[in-house]
Formats: C-alpha cells, sequence, structure tokens
C-alpha cells in the first residue's frame, strides 16, 4: 500500500468522524478561538467597599433582559476562486483556491466536490471533501489527490462548494491561520517534494493537521497540489513536514495552507492536561541513508504512558527540510526508558542533512498493573554491504504466547553517542520462552547497539 493510498484512507475516516461528531458540544471555532492567547489589560481592583469619605448614591436597578447572541449573516459563503490539476498516469493532483470574504466569521463544515472529465465529457471520478474549519477574511489553499481506475487521460477537472458552510463568529485575532515558514519546492530523479515548518499559535497541543498545498506556475495557473497530515503540534511550538506532490510543470510558486481536522480537535489538549514526557538523548548518522535514535523517559511512578507520539526531521545547510519520520513510541511503562530507532530515505540528487532534530510529544497516562517488561539481550551488530541490521533475542514475560511486539534499535559510537537507528517487529514469542529478532539499521559504523521492546497497537498476547 502505498503512502498516497494511506494518506487517502486517513482522509475518508476524517470526513466519516466528521459526520459522526458534528454538532457536539462546542463549535472547533469556539475551542480554538477559546485557545488563543489574547492580550492581557491592566488588573481590576477587587475592592467594592468604598472608602470613608466617598458618597453612596443608592441608586434603583432593574434586571437587564438578556439579549441573544446573534451570529450576522455572512456576507456570502465560501467560494472557489481557481483550481488546477497536474496528472501522471493513474494519479491525478489538484489543487483549488477558497475564499472566506468574511471578517468576522469563521465557516464551518465547507463541503467541495471536484468532478474530473475524460475525452467526450465522460466522468471519470469525484471526490468530495468537507473542510471543518475555513478562517475568518482569508483565502485557503486546498490540495488533495484521486486515482483512476485506468491510465485515462484528463481533459479538465472542475469543482464547486456544494455547502458554503455554517458561520460562527470570530475574527481573525481569534482564530488566525497557522503561519507556515521555510517553504521550499524540491525536484529530484524520483519525486517532487514541498517541505516547510508549520507554527501552532494557540495554547493547545493538536494533532493531525491537515496541510493543504497548491501550486502555481509563472502565470499564476494553478499546475498541481498535494497533501500531508502533520502528526502533532506543541503549544505556541513548531513542527516540520515533508511530503511528495504532483506538478505538471516546476512551480513558480508553492502556497500550503494547514487546516483543522476533526481528529484535530477530538485530540486536542492544554498545556496543563500534558502529562511530562522526557528527552533523554537523541542522535544520528549516515551511511546509505539517514538514520536516527531517541530515547526517552515515563517519569511517572505509578502510570503507563501510551500514544506518545515523535517528529523527526532532517534539516539541509540552509535551514530547510529535506525529509521527515513520523511515529508512536508504543506502550512506556512507570519509570522506564523507551526508544524509537529509525530510518529516512534519500534520493542520490538530494542534498545532504546538516542536522535531524526529533521532537516528542506526550501521550496519555494509563492502568498498567497487569503488564510486564520485555527483556533483550544477546544484541549483536552485523554490518554489510547494502546495509547493517542488528540481531537479538527477546523473551516474552507473560505465559501466553505473544505476536508483534515492536523492537527499535539505536547505534552508539565508541563514546556512547547515539549514531543511528532502525525499527521492526517481532512475529511470534513463545509463553516464558525467547525468540530471535532482527531489525535493519542505518546510521554510522557502531561500536555498541541497543535493542527495546514494547507493545504497540497490533501487538497480540494471548491466542483469543
Amino acid at each position: 500500500m502505498t503512502m498516497h493510498y494511506i494518506c487517502k484512507i486517513r482522509l475518508v475516516f476524517v470526513l466519516l468522524l466528521i459526520i459522526v461528531l458534528a454538532g457536539c458540544g462546542e463549535s472547533a471555532t469556539e475551542q480554538l478561538s477559546s485557545a488563543r492567547p489574547t492580550s492581557v489589560t491592566a488588573p481590576i481592583s477587587a475592592s467594592l467597599t468604598p472608602s470613608p469619605t466617598e458618597a453612596v448614591e443608592v441608586v434603583p436597578t432593574t434586571v437587564p433582559t438578556e439579549v441573544p447572541t446573534v451570529i450576522p449573516k455572512p456576507l456570502s459563503e465560501a467560494t472557489v476562486k481557481t483550481f488546477g490539476f497536474a496528472q501522471n498516469k493513474q494519479q491525478l493532483a489538484f489543487g483549488v483556491l477558497i475564499e472566506n470574504p468574511n471578517v468576522n466569521a469563521a465557516l464551518e463544515d465547507v463541503k467541495l466536490q471536484v468532478v474530473v472529465y475524460g475525452d467526450g465529457n465522460v466522468v471519470l471520478s469525484t471526490d468530495d471533501s468537507t473542510i471543518p474549519v475555513l478562517p475568518p477574511g482569508v483565502q485557503t489553499h486546498f490540495g488533495s489527490d484521486i486515482y483512476l481506475i485506468a491510465d485515462q487521460t484528463v481533459q479538465r477537472i472542475e469543482v464547486q462548494i456544494t455547502d458554503g458552510g455554517e458561520p460562527q463568529p470570530a475574527t481573525s485575532e481569534e482564530l488566525p491561520p497557522f503561519p507556515v515558514e521555510a517553504v521550499i519546492y524540491r525536484e529530484t530523479s524520483f519525486s517532487q517534494q514541498v517541505s516547510g515548518v508549520i507554527v501552532n499559535p494557540f495554547t493547545l497541543s493538536l494533532t493531525n493537521l491537515y496541510v493543504g498545498i497548491v501550486l502555481f506556475d509563472e502565470s499564476d495557473q494553478i499546475v498541481g497540489g498535494g497533501f500531508t497530515f502533520l502528526s502533532a503540534l506543541a503549544p505556541g511550538g513548531k513542527a516540520p513536514f515533508a511530503t511528495n506532490v504532483l506538478a505538471s510543470s516546476t512551480p513558480a510558486r508553492v502556497e500550503v495552507s494547514p487546516l483543522v481536522s476533526v481528529l484535530t480537535l477530538f485530540g486536542q489538549r492544554e498545556v496543563g492536561d500534558l502529562p511530562p514526557l522526557k528527552l533523554v538523548e537523541q542522535g544520528w548518522g549516515i551511511s546509505e541513508q539517514v538514520g536516527y535514535g531517541v530515547v526517552v523517559e515515563n517519569p511517572d511512578s505509578t502510570k503507563g504512558m501510551e500514544g506518545a507520539q515523535y517528529n523527526a526531521a532532517a534539516y539541509a545547510e540552509d535551514g530547510t527540510v529535506i525529509a521527515v519520520d513520523t511515529g508512536y513510541f508504543g506502550l512506556i511503562l512507570p519509570g522506564s526508558n523507551s526508544a524509537r530507532g529509525g530510518v529516512m530515505y534519500l534520493s542520490s540528487d538530494s542534498p545532504l542533512p546538516s542536522r535531524v532534530e526529533v521532537q516528542v510529544f506526550p501521550g496519555r497516562l494509563v492502568e498498567v498493573d497487569s503488564k510486564k517488561a520485555f527483556i533483550l539481550d544477546e544484541v549483536n551488530y552485523v554490518p554489510g554491504q547494502f546495509g547493517a541490521k542488528i540481531t537479538g533475542k527477546i523473551t516474552n514475560p507473560y505465559d501466553e504466547v505473544v505476536e508483534n511486539v515492536g523492537i527499535n534499535a539505536i547505534l552508539r559510537d565508541a563514546s556512547g553517542a547515539i549514531i543511528g537507528g532502525g525499527s521492526g517487529f517481532s512475529e511470534t514469542i513463545p509463553a516464558n520462552g525467547t525468540a530471535a529478532v532482527e531489525v535493519s539499521v542505518s546510521g554510522g559504523e557502531a561500536a555498541m547497539a541497543e535493542l527495546f521492546g514494547n507493545e504497540v497497537v497490533i501487538t497480540k498476547i494471548g491466542k483469543d
């Protein structure tokens, strides 16, 4: 399954959740705008008692009539300003420029339909998308892709707003668009790529931002597009992204619009709600590919942590993003360390990284009274002409068969510094027994290595 198909499945899941969760609790606009940092005014005196020298006049009062909040009718619904596409065999990537002209209202649940036409005005495919929130008074760049059944030549596409959205009171100060920095387009022998850094203007930890990408030529015509999901974004923080796009010609301009999804709103947490997760160490190295490793600690002595995430990015000398790798740590037991190792694949004509940085994001604390630690030993580094690997043995602490334990390898040099890593899975470990494990790795030539084993989403304990 390709990454494009995986991302498309995730997008469909987002849209289904929109239907399920629509209308529940606060609106998306209210949730976000309430988390927007605001300026602090001068404090008001807390004293309500007049001084002895003051004359107090008693004025009859009436109970004010509560005035219901009225949402002003928007100047107009969301509109499509322009659109375009690029095609490569069965893949069609499109970009759309959408405007919310209302400076005092966000638009929620805007529905967009794309129709793809072939020869003879025959409809080849359609795509329906829902945008949860369009910020007030801005133009939004929405990019995505469609896969055709066969290599059919696309003659044109049409894009329309089928539902202009529901207005919610908001200003650009309350609900600003996400700033995007260091955006760059790179073309290699294998791919067209757009990367950049997204800034979080809110005091919320956000996940699964939808990042729409639209590509323009010198005449300001849309010549392609793409999208990705940003897995995690710390409150007030920054996070990198990098994804493949499709363009019919080399773009003169790239526009990026991060948008919240229902998954974003469903997973948001205030700063004070985040449990501690300690970043112990990280490092990287390069051989055929870039290998990295990161070690974290769950400092809670009574509860485990699940759902903790990481975001690894390789940066070029000029500070632009070359590649990004994201994922989860699996279950981290109380007071224990865990690790993730990974590989970022670069084409032969891609710039080499000058640094690799890993961000970590805490998950949620859970009761783990019945959970036990996996033991990994007999660790061995095996170099090879076409790539190195780490081998070892894993011991099952349970009285039942265990399948699909997440295995992570960390490479270290003679001084103990991390210089690479990799990840994989065990298959079947017999009850109270051991099994051999093997993980492909990349990075510098290791003087020593470590293996870590964690329960992950697909781990199965027992036969039921």
